[in-house]
């Protein structure tokens, strides 16, 4: 999926999340599952509610992380892949 900056992403509401030993822990309440996260993951969590969109969180990682814009962005369409399939986050389409 491409993303634009100005996509909207967000956690789902049934998605509570701890941290927990360096490790956020994100549960599921709709699928009674959960999910862990390394250091860099936790970190985009807190991204996805503080900004909420693909480009203000892409902005996050870079500015937090020695990471080149070019793999942050790659890796950071691939976590949020993933935790769309999972149900964690909604990623709404951009009007236009």
């Amino acid at each position: 999926m491409a993303y634009l900056p100005s996509t909207p992403i967000r956690p789902t509401p049934d998605a509570v999340s701890r941290l927990v030993g360096g490790e956020t822990i994100v549960l599921d309440f709709a699928s009674n599952r959960f999910f862990t996260l390394d250091e860099v993951g936790g970190r985009i969590w807190e991204l996805i509610a503080e900004r909420g969109t693909f480009g203000g969180i892409l902005e996050g990682v870079v500015a937090e992380f020695d990471v080149e814009p070019g793999l942050a962005k790659a890796d950071l369409e691939r976590l949020l892949s993933e935790l769309a399939a999972r149900g964690l986050v909604r990623i709404d389409p951009v009007p236009g």
